[in-house]
């Protein structure tokens, strides 16, 4: 029987609580008799359906009294459902405030006694399976404003934007929106907020904007800290304290202005979070720049760096420098540069203007720092100063934007007319190449990179070798120096990376090392460093070395040396003529000889031309191997000072030696007393008290070393070893004849001189007495 009796009270209980809002509505229709009426009407039948829904959770303000002429939207207003469905949209202003104070369960939510909601005083509720009933003793006011129509009235500068950005009918659903004041539009300095306001902004506008604008709340029931999705999809967070609310990073001044599609609030700041603020927008705001940024929008290629899907640099010239926006797109492009650039750094840096004339790669602008310490952007001919601003507001987004002083000229000048302004003494070596050189076709194409020694170094290179460079007769050794200074391609100082390999003109190879900023080129015969980077032309760049780069196909042997190098024409006869040259025992042409060369001015000022014209080639072969030495220490240390060494044909030793001073040397042979100056050039790191080097033959099986004198040596050992003419004794012996008289003459001549002025003094002396 008890068992019997339970069941029974479980399933009377389980009645009450299967009850949906509709028939708890019904079940008390004593109470809502306007209501239930109006439910009961077919026209009605989805409302009714809707109330009776078990999935939707709905909660119903529910009259006591109703004007049947209530309308269906003014009888939504009445209703709150938890998933919003369509036709009913009208709950939502009710809807978020119980979410907010409910965790989303809003038949759970409790008024007390006596609330007062839109006018209406709730009393009692009845909880239902699909939500809750509360008791209303009239229906709610709606008001008569919309959103729109309050902020209007409160908010006029938000309103204006609106219309702008075209919301007008997106925000005429319903809605809580958080506008700014207009004291918050006028007085925030932000660059963005004057982008916002301006021409450009456009969809940034509208998202900022609905990034005021969330699903309907009652903010004054939010405990603590709610996070909110606005219009704009961005997470946003409102505070609420007992002394304070804020929506972001504004704060709250007016809450709660009811409207019939929501309502409205009054902020102090404007959010602009959803605004991807980037270089290019903020150049919009900068009106004196307004040439330059209108000029950008004319073309689409900037687009995406204006609105910052790419980052990019601009370099902007003021108004005053760019009087009109119709600029070209090469000129532009020279303005802007991709990325975010740190131009305090100095270097080069590519910009967005590619030229097919450098393989397509980027021309780039150079960074210095002017003596003031600002910054100077450009080219080595033109520059201009460089101010950077709204790196603090432009910092997220990326990017960055300079004003400069001027408009940058887009380089003008071609490889030659580089060469031709800035290395002048490299330049008159190219001229001596032939017009179907390889050199000089790559100058005349496109893409290609020149390194170019300095003036210095041109100038400094020592005269023999400068003879063969500029031999007019054989231009092959300027065309293989000149060839290993040039590779294709347009090689930045950038693009120079440590360990890579250039092929140059002559398909020989140079090696790249690099440390830092300092570059070197590694060579097959000699090393060489940048100095002078990045000079732009129209069509390659060119890069100063400190040194000559020399391949190994670069071959001087001595004897080229010696009569093209040093124009020692006599000497290279007479080694022919003596048939030494051409000597197997001693094979000259392999290398591996010292020669001490006399000019030919040495040997036209011979006083006795048997030596060199005699038809005795043994003898003029020995005269020759008198100034030619194999002794290994000459290739190991040079010539050291007070040092002999010895002659080809073991016959003699040649001895060296320097001034006290160390300033000229000379060069004596063990046979004679004659001494010879000695002109060779001193190698770097070389110092001339120890030893000295002569010129070298380059890149032969062996080298040889070449000295240039300014006598012949053993001139005088040949006179000593012939006799004396009849002539020649005649001279000798009148010549003494003569120097005695002269000297008899002298003894007289002074000892009448000295007895007259004694006894002048003498005279004078007694003269003094009296």
């Amino acid at each position: 029987m008890r068992s019997l009796l339970f069941i029974c009270l479980v399933a009377v209980f389980a009645s009450v609580q299967a009850m949906t809002v509709y028939e708890t509505l019904v079940n008390h229709t004593s109470t809502f008799p306007d209501l239930v009426k109006y439910l009961n009407d077919p026209a009605h039948v989805a409302l009714k359906t809707l109330l009776n829904d078990t999935n939707q959770i709905t909660t119903i303000f529910a009259p006591q009294t109703f004007d049947n002429t209530t309308t269906i939207g003014d009888f939504n207003y009445l209703l709150h459902n938890n998933t919003l469905v369509s036709g009913f949209s009208a709950g939502q202003l009710v809807s978020t405030f119980y979410n907010s104070t409910t965790g989303g369960f809003p038949q759970q939510a409790k008024f007390s006694d006596n609330t007062t909601l839109q006018g209406a005083t709730i009393g009692n509720h009845y909880a239902a399976d699909n939500g809750v009933v509360y008791v209303a003793d009239k229906a709610l006011s709606i008001p008569s404003e919309t959103n729109l129509d309050i902020i209007n009235k409160t908010a006029a500068t938000t309103n204006a934007l609106i219309k702008k950005a075209n919301l007008t009918d997106a925000l005429a659903g319903t809605f809580s929106v958080f506008a700014p004041t207009d004291d918050a539009w006028s007085n925030d300095t932000r660059a963005v907020i004057k982008y916002l306001q301006g021409a450009y902004a456009g969809a940034d506008l509208a998202n900022a904007l609905k990034d005021h604008v969330v699903t309907p709340l009652y903010y004054k029931y939010i405990n603590g800290n709610a996070t909110v999705k606005t219009l704009a999809d961005r997470d946003v967070t409102i505070t609420v304290t007992p002394s304070a609310a804020t929506f972001g990073t504004g704060k709250i001044s007016s809450a709660d202005n009811l409207a019939n599609n929501g309502d409205s609030f009054l902020i102090d700041t404007v959010q602009t979070g959803s605004v991807f603020f980037s270089a290019g927008k903020y150049l919009s705001t900068l009106s004196d720049y307004s040439n330059f940024y209108k000029a950008l929008v004319k073309q689409a290629f900037f687009a995406d760096y204006l609105d910052g899907t790419k980052q990019a640099t601009f370099l902007a010239p003021s108004n005053d420098k760019l009087k009109t926006d119709n600029v070209s797109l090469d000129v532009l492009q020279y303005h802007v540069l991709p990325g975010t650039i740190n131009l305090n750094v100095s270097g080069y840096y590519p910009t967005t203007l590619s030229l097919a004339s450098l393989g397509n790669k980027s021309q780039p602008i150079m960074a210095t720092h002017s003596d003031d310490g600002r910054i100077k952007v450009g080219n080595e001919e033109e520059t201009a100063h460089a101010v950077q601003v709204g790196d603090s507001e432009i910092a997220t987004a990326g990017g960055a934007l300079y004003t400069i002083d001027d408009v940058l000229e887009i380089p003008e000048d071609d490889v030659s007319e580089i060469i031709a302004d800035e290395f002048e003494e490299f330049n008159e070596l190219v001229k001596l190449l032939p017009d179907n050189s390889t050199f000089k076709k790559k100058l005349a194409g496109s893409d290609f990179t020149i390194f170019a020694p300095t003036d210095d170094v041109v100038q400094s290179i020592p005269k023999p070798y400068r003879n063969i460079l500029t031999n007019p007769n054989d231009t092959s050794f300027l065309e293989i120096a000149l060839n290993y200074h040039g590779t294709d391609g347009t090689m930045f100082a950038e693009d120079l990376k440590n360990n890579s390999v250039l092929t140059m003109f002559d398909a020989r190879h140079v090696t790249i090392s690099r440390m830092g900023s300092v570059v070197t080129l590694d060579g097959e015969v000699s090393d060489a460093n940048v100095v002078e980077a990045n000079m732009l032309s129209t069509n390659g760049v060119v890069h100063g070395l400190d040194n000559i780069l020399v391949p190994s196909t670069f071959v001087i042997d001595a004897m080229e040396l010696i009569e093209v190098g040093l124009g020692a024409h006599t000497f290279t006869d007479l080694l022919n003529t003596s048939g030494l040259l051409n000597d197997t025992t001693y094979n000259l042409t392999k290398g591996g000889y010292v020669y001490f060369v006399p000019t030919d001015d040495a040997f036209d000022n011979l006083k006795d031309k048997d030596v060199i014209t005699t038809n005795d080639t043994e003898e003029l072969m020995d005269l020759l191997m008198d100034h030619i030495s194999a002794d290994a220490r000459l290739f190991t240390k040079g010539l050291v000072n007070e040092t002999c060494y010895d002659t080809l044909n073991k016959n003699g030793t040649l001895c060296a030696y320097c001034d006290k001073n160390y300033e000229n040397w000379y060069v004596t042979l063990n046979k004679t007393d004659i001494d010879v100056d000695i002109d060779a050039p001193e190698p770097e790191g070389k110092n001339t008290s120890t030893n000295l080097m002569g010129y070298s033959t380059l890149s032969v099986p062996k080298v040889s070393y070449v000295y240039s004198l300014d006598g012949v040596l053993g001139e005088k050992e040949k006179k000593k070893n012939k006799g004396l003419g009849s002539t020649e004794i005649g001279l000798i012996v009148a010549g003494c004849i003569v120097a005695v008289l002269l000297a008899g003459a002298a003894v007289g001549g002074a000892v009448w001189y000295y007895r007259k002025n004694s006894n002048k003094d003498h005279y004078t002396e007694i003269a003094g007495g009296v």
